[in-house]
């Protein structure tokens, strides 16, 4: 029952609150929620803040491998560094978190921490480069699969076996119809980064996905077609450009010189392919005894050597030398081929 200075009796026989009353009951349910969204307030402060978390002092020791994945949040991450035993609390790295203006910036991958950290320490060492367990693997222009795969294994932790096994499924990698299922040719010569989760399959479907946007850049299909040759065997005469050409102002002119020498009906004559074929006379891909095309490229050609092999020089050259001394000459007969193939063994190269 209410006191009686706080009710009064309604003219309907209802008890009501006085004015007083009134003020008095509207008091206490103010002082209720200001204590309740204090506490809560406090409560909630307390866990995220980490104060009431448990933190490591120092930045740890040991080392503790850890994945950062896309899209994780800072509570996200903590997590993760707490069941792996890198932090104290998810509560600890989150308010370290929120304490560096550059944690926003944390890349997904794999990272050596260590054990017992700050929040902060790990913040911190996320955000430093070297932690990142990644490896960098740069495939040059005109590396073919023989020299590729072991490339790659040696400086990722792909083993070749698994790399050998991604190239007998070709279907499997993603190459263009026009491949016809070649991968030589169509693992594009670039730098890759390789994460401690990236498969053999994973990393040769990137070098081909890598080719497929170069090839869209180039206008491969159309300027095949404007060649009046396939998609195949533009990159087929790019791989050989790439080794052939030792200048690169010069690899559209070596591109003339080839597609002169295929209206020719002559051999396309390149020693890089015979050396392809360890020398092998019956092998198609020896061009010095089989004419025509080989049977697709033998290397891994860039950007500018598909573009030159696309739009090839103005000339009616069918031979070329390179000369130690004045460099790269392009020549029309036969007899002028061999008067420069003395001169260049003579200034010591052409062996």
């Amino acid at each position: 029952m209410l006191p009686a200075d706080v009710r009064e009796m309604s003219r309907t026989g209802h008890v009501r609150l006085t004015r007083r009353g009134r003020r008095l009951v509207l008091g206490v349910i103010t002082v209720v929620v200001v204590v309740v969204l204090t506490l809560g307030g406090f409560a909630i402060g307390h866990f995220v803040s980490g104060a009431g978390n448990k933190d490591y002092a120092g930045t740890g020791s040991g080392r503790v491998v850890v994945e950062v994945k896309p899209g994780d949040s800072a509570t996200a991450i903590g997590q993760t560094l707490a069941a792996k035993g890198v932090v104290g609390s998810t509560g600890a790295f989150v308010s370290a978190a929120r304490k560096n203006p550059k944690a926003g910036s944390i890349q997904p991958g794999f990272y050596a921490l260590r054990s017992k950290m700050s929040g902060t320490s790990a913040v911190a060492l996320l955000l430093t480069p070297s932690a990142q367990l990644r490896s960098r693997v740069t495939i040059p222009e005109g590396t073919s699969i023989k020299r590729l795969l072991p490339l790659i294994t040696k400086d990722t932790n792909i083993p070749l076996a698994d790399l050998e096994a991604a190239v007998a499924k070709p279907a499997s990698l993603g190459l263009p119809a026009y491949a016809q299922g070649s991968v030589e040719g169509f693992l594009f010569p670039a730098t890759y980064d390789a994460t401690q989760d990236t498969t053999a399959s994973d990393l040769l479907q990137a070098m081909v996905a890598r080719f497929q946007t170069t090839a869209t850049a180039v206008d491969l299909v159309n300027g095949s077609k404007a060649l009046g040759l396939t998609p195949l065997q533009v990159v087929t005469i790019a791989s050989i450009i790439e080794r052939e050409s030792a200048e690169p102002a010069n690899a559209a002119k070596v591109a003339r010189v080839f597609y002169n020498r295929l209206a020719a009906g002559l051999p396309l004559g390149s020693e890089f392919t015979v050396n392809y074929t360890g020398g092998d006379p019956t092998s198609p891909y020896n061009t010095y005894t089989h004419k025509g095309f080989p049977p697709g490229p033998y290397d891994s050609p860039g950007a500018a050597t598909l573009t030159a092999a696309l739009h090839p020089a103005a000339g009616t050259w069918l031979f070329f030398v390179t000369l130690p001394k004045e460099g790269t000459q392009f020549v029309q007969t036969e007899a002028q081929f061999k008067t420069l193939t003395a001169q260049c063994k003579a200034e010591g190269g052409c062996r």
